[in-house]
């Protein structure tokens, strides 16, 4: 059974791949001077997408869209078995390997986005890496922040300004950015700054981790969660049984 390295789903190919293989893509893009640009799904930025043509342009012109969370990991599995998705992967397990791997590196990297309270906690959280420059998502201007990126010579530029919007800012932007890799982080960035609340190690382990941030940020997720998560699998049965054709 040949394996599907990029499953479809509401649109959007996934590629399927682990930390090791991001990291190994980013370095050699910059190793090159290429330009890459990478981003994320989870089964609430795929509800954003379903139906949604424009969108679903807009995250077809990244070099890598990956899987986010065990919702999309078990969307690949009912819509394409074994198939699809052999590795399950969450952008917080990532950011946090990423941010020991490049700590003690020569790589430069910019961080736009969040708030400049929790910008500024991570020389301080993660003193090892290479902090070429931080701009705040709310009190920019795209000319005056692409002058900064683009002075600071950053190698990797992380943008947090959340979905949809980072990936549209993105790919408005993409050409006028110097950086060889973009990645889109949504509120990764806190993973940098120390003030990301995460689940316990059995949480993460069972796939509950989600819970945990629900209880963090009720006001702001329940729908996300109690509402969304529901509705992303009724989506997912229906093309599965009723819309089979979609399926490759």
């Amino acid at each position: 059974m040949n394996k599907i390295t990029k499953p479809d789903i509401f649109g959007v190919q996934i590629q399927m791949t682990n930390c090791v293989e991001l990291i190994n893509l980013i370095e050699n893009a910059i190793r090159k001077n290429s330009q890459i640009s990478i981003t994320y799904v989870t089964q609430h930025s795929l509800n954003l997408l379903f139906h949604n043509e424009k969108l679903q342009e807009i995250f077809a012109r990244f070099t890598m869209v990956h899987q986010d969370g065990i919702g999309v990991y078990l969307a690949a599995k009912i819509l394409y078995g074994k198939k699809a998705l052999a590795y399950r992967l969450t952008g917080s397990d990532f950011y946090v390997y990423a941010k020991d791997y490049f700590a003690g590196k020569r790589y430069r990297l910019f961080f736009f986005g969040d708030t400049s309270e929790n910008l500024a906690a991570i020389p301080e959280k993660c003193p090892g890496l290479n902090v070429a420059g931080l701009q705040d998502g709310y009190t920019y201007r795209d000319e005056t922040v692409l002058q900064l990126i683009n002075a600071s010579g950053c190698d990797i530029l992380f943008v947090g300004l959340g979905c949809p919007k980072q990936e549209t800012w993105v790919t408005d932007n993409r050409e006028k950015i110097k950086a060889p890799v973009v990645i889109c982080v949504g509120d990764g960035l806190k993973i940098f700054s120390g003030n990301k609340a995460r689940g316990p190690l059995w949480a993460q382990r069972f796939c509950l981790e989600w819970f945990f941030r629900f209880l963090h940020e009720p006001a702001r997720l329940w729908q996300r969660y109690f509402l969304g998560i529901p509705l992303f699998f009724i989506r997912v049965f229906r093309i599965k049984f009723f819309l089979r054709k979609n399926v490759r």
